[in-house]
């Protein structure tokens, strides 16, 4: 029915949007009523607007050193407690069609029905780098689509101070 609505008032929004994702198909609703437009009618940049004086800067990091972050940076939020975390908001009465709990590092928690996983769950870590690592490739790949940006190597750090100086003696 969602969907149906929002082919009657946006078209473009609804042939472009996966049947199966309310999230969107709900959220192109609200922009509809809130605004009176359709979500599709709002242009997408794709370049810096000309009335600004912007850089983007995009930083490379080995795509081998990201995936041993990325398996460290999770290793380290499960021993501050994201496994608790999860429970007590779950004990809260969040679930996972929640908005917050359909991110990465929390969705991996529940499984296909919406139950929380088992603690002992050792899968639970592999999905969350795995979704990490599948979020980071997007990233890159977006960022690839940006003619004006400019590329600093993460390890050159010297580098990415000079970079950094140069821009802020601009402001």
């Amino acid at each position: 029915a969602l969907l149906d609505r929002l082919r009657r008032v946006d078209r473009k929004s609804a042939d472009r949007i996966d049947p199966e994702d309310t999230y969107r198909i709900t959220r192109a609703l609200e922009v509809f009523e809130q605004t009176g437009r359709p979500l599709s009618s709002f242009a997408r940049p794709n370049r810096v607007r000309s009335d600004l004086e912007a850089t983007i800067v995009g930083v490379r990091r080995d795509r081998a050193e990201l995936a041993e972050r990325i398996k460290a940076r999770v290793d380290s939020m499960f021993t501050a407690g994201l496994r608790r975390e999860v429970e007590l908001l779950v004990a809260a009465g969040f679930t996972a069609e929640d908005p917050g709990l359909r991110a990465i590092g929390y969705r991996e928690f529940f499984d296909e029905a919406g139950h929380l996983r088992t603690a002992d769950d050792p899968g639970i870590r592999t999905s969350i780098a795995g979704s990490t690592r599948r979020y980071a490739k997007r990233q890159q790949t977006f960022f690839r689509t940006l003619p004006e940006i400019e590329w600093l190597e993460a390890d050159d750090v010297d580098g990415v101070r000079r970079r950094v100086s140069a821009l802020l003696g601009r402001v």
